[in-house]
């Protein structure tokens, strides 16, 4: 909730807002019609002038309720695509284009190369991943959590100054789970804008009544302030 508040501060800067007085009623009967706090009547910029359908949008409240609902989440479905390392095997199963999976961990429990090993101080962590590094060749490895979401949690190691990294992002790991998987080098071009994160594509789809899939919408993520290793919502960020 904090975090939203943010956009009152964005609201007051903004030279395109309606006057004080349509604001005031938009924003009480926002909240009215939403059943809630008009939050997001200032974090989708229904306060400028050009917005006059502003009921149509939907709150944060109603996003969810359509994303939870059962006639759109199907358990068996949301099982393998919540998890990472489900979603990375039938990923591989169906041949889909998927960053390689070098090693895994469930809290103290760590896996690579088909070998697990019980793994419970900062110096076997340390060696663990400078086996892999080494045998990897590679310089990144991006640590996601199995069940995390919308960029949260995420680390991502270098083979630079590795010890420092495992010292502080020690607990973090065996206090949950995590996939590790080669780190993917984004375009120059996207590169340009803001190099210190993964910039994503979010793509919106839907099936229609004939099961033909189509593609509503495609929107690209780019931070453009906080050094996180993916975009992530409640950070600096803006839409393409």
């Amino acid at each position: 909730m904090l975090s939203r508040l943010k956009h009152l501060n964005v609201y007051l800067k903004d030279s395109n807002k309606k006057p004080l007085l349509q604001v005031l009623k938009e924003c009480v009967l926002y909240g009215r019609d939403k059943k809630m706090i008009p939050t997001d009547y200032f974090r989708k910029y229904l306060y400028r002038k050009d917005v006059v359908n502003y009921k149509n949008y939907l709150s944060l409240k109603e996003f969810y309720q359509i994303v939870g609902s059962q006639k759109m989440v199907f358990p068996e479905v949301t099982a393998i695509l919540a998890n990472k390392l489900s979603f990375y095997n039938h990923c591989v199963n169906l041949n889909i284009p998927t960053p390689t999976l070098l090693s895994y961990n469930f809290n103290t429990r760590w896996f690579y190369n088909n070998i697990g090993y019980t793994l419970n101080t900062k110096e076997s962590v340390l060696q663990f991943f400078a086996c892999v590094f080494k045998d990897s060749q590679n310089n990144f490895l991006f640590l996601k959590p199995t069940l995390g979401q919308g960029g949260q949690g995420c680390f991502l190691l270098k083979k630079e100054n590795l010890d420092s990294q495992i010292e502080n992002i020690y607990p973090a790991l065996i206090a949950n789970s995590y996939v590790h998987q080669d780190y993917i080098e984004q375009h120059d071009s996207i590169n340009s804008i803001f190099r210190n994160s993964v910039n994503t594509i979010r793509i919106d789809t839907y099936i229609d009544a004939n099961n033909e899939a189509h593609v509503l919408s495609a929107l690209c993520v780019l931070a453009w302030e906080t050094p996180l290793p993916t975009t992530h919502i409640l950070e600096g960020f803006i839409y393409l």
